[in-house]
């Protein structure tokens, strides 16, 4: 059974059933509206956001935003179709201004890692949270202090078990559907979320900052209008000769 397995491409035979069950599931869903493979494809993409949005953890991302936020940078580390989700995300970080940097290269990913502290954030990306290169320097980013982010499609994994906080999508991939769509355009949506999340606390903390600014400067009239008689006198100038 194990060598049947293998031939079939799996490592052993709980990833065969594991990828039995993916496809088994994929068969079961309705395909009604599915005339042709387009409008199949298309029916697959929009149950995969749906089901995304109903795994979507809205503290988990509030948490990831806030970590974004306040820490100094942002390493990003995904290999092969993972890595374009990667690319993706630091697009979105960059244009807020955010320092982000991608790697799909683990032995660059290491190096970088051990030169993280408690300060810097990952976020490693990984569809089956088992990729072991991705988890070697997500090891040492950990051992480093640094704060962990993890983006996957499946909700127990090694990966998943690092991660401070955890983003699941939906359509994990297997052996046999590597690379699918369904998993990808789920990850972009958690993507989209989480930078929509980190607008709005950049927003917040623009508007907190600004009545912070207001308040020092309304205070600090006060006081130079109340202190102006003591300052005024030995320069012989009033209030009102200069307009006040």
């Amino acid at each position: 059974m194990t060598r049947l397995c293998r031939m079939l491409g799996c490592k052993g035979f709980a990833e065969f059933k594991m990828a039995l069950a993916l496809e088994a599931s994929q068969q079961d869903e309705p395909a009604s509206a599915a005339t042709d493979d387009v409008q199949g494809l298309i029916v697959e993409a929009a149950n995969a956001l749906q089901d995304t949005g109903k795994l979507v953890n809205r503290q988990a991302l509030a948490d990831g935003a806030v970590m974004l936020h306040t820490l100094c940078s942002l390493q990003i580390y995904g290999v092969a179709a993972s890595a374009i989700i990667g690319n993706y995300l630091q697009y979105k970080l960059l244009r807020l201004g955010k320092s982000a940097h991608a790697f799909d290269d683990m032995h660059s990913a290491a190096m970088n890692a051990v030169s993280l502290g408690a300060e810097d954030a990952v976020i490693a990306i990984s569809s089956s949270g088992s990729t072991r290169d991705v988890l070697s320097a997500v090891e040492l980013a950990r051992e480093h202090r640094a704060k962990v982010i993890v983006l996957s499609n499946t909700l127990h994994s090694p990966l998943c078990e690092l991660a401070d906080v955890l983003l699941v999508a939906a359509k994990p991939e297997g052996p046999l559907n590597a690379d699918a769509l369904q998993s990808k355009i789920g990850a972009m949506l958690l993507v989209s979320l989480f930078r929509n999340l980190c607008i709005c606390l950049i927003l917040i903390c623009s508007i907190q900052h600004q009545k912070q600014v207001n308040l020092w400067t309304k205070n600090s009239c006060r006081l130079w209008l109340t202190n102006w008689p003591k300052i005024s006198k030995p320069l012989k100038i009033s209030v009102t000769s200069i307009g006040c």
